[in-house]
């Protein structure tokens, strides 16, 4: 048995581990090492504990939560400097969702890649829903190219527009109908002024 407050040291005071009320107390400079160098815990500065492994940190358990009460922009940070993040969720119940909710913030998605499907949205199975209370606003620098089985563009309580604007020549504005089938191409108004259909 050792008293509270007994020190125990390893080579010749190299590590110390020091005994308080409900604590064991490694020296600021030692780290708990596993196997080898190449995985360790330590904290690094006051108030922040650093685990390290050289090939792979793993955590099995039936939840995991994660708290940061920090303020700033980097409150949690995931970052891969080499390799992919990948966050998989394999249940089919109700509920066993991915979530990435912001309240009172924005959520961010950021890609410096200079492919054509830098950010990828994809669903196999069903449907893809975007939902915005204000705007939805579809800035590029290059073509917009809708492809689908059926199109339909709904817009209630407020005009609507679709305006090309050009600066050169045969910068046309085209609405066609393709397929050799015996289809229409319909403009149609239901308003009641003399102009319905301008």
């Amino acid at each position: 048995f050792l008293a509270s407050g007994s020190v125990v040291n390893f080579n010749n005071g190299n590590v110390t581990v020091t005994h308080s009320a409900a604590a064991l107390t490694i020296n600021t400079s030692s780290k708990l090492q596993f196997h080898s160098a190449k995985g360790s815990i330590h904290a690094s500065a006051d108030g922040q504990l650093d685990i390290d492994a050289d090939d792979e940190i793993e955590i099995n358990s039936a939840k995991i939560d994660i708290d940061a009460t920090g303020n700033g922009s980097d409150a949690i940070v995931i970052e891969a400097t080499a390799g992919g993040i990948d966050v998989l969720a394999s249940g089919a119940a109700a509920g066993e969702d991915i979530d990435i909710i912001a309240t009172g913030s924005s959520v961010n998605i950021t890609s410096t890649e200079s492919d054509a499907d830098a950010i990828y949205l994809r669903s196999t199975g069903g449907g893809i829903n975007v939902d915005a209370a204000l705007k939805l606003d579809v800035d590029t620098d290059g073509a917009v190219e809708i492809d689908s089985v059926g199109l339909s563009i709904d817009n209630a309580g407020v005009a609507a527009n679709i305006t090309s604007t050009t600066d050169g020549a045969a910068e046309d504005f085209t609405i066609s109908l393709a397929g050799a089938t015996d289809s229409s191409l319909i403009l149609s108004s239901s308003g009641t002024a003399a102009d319905a259909l301008q």
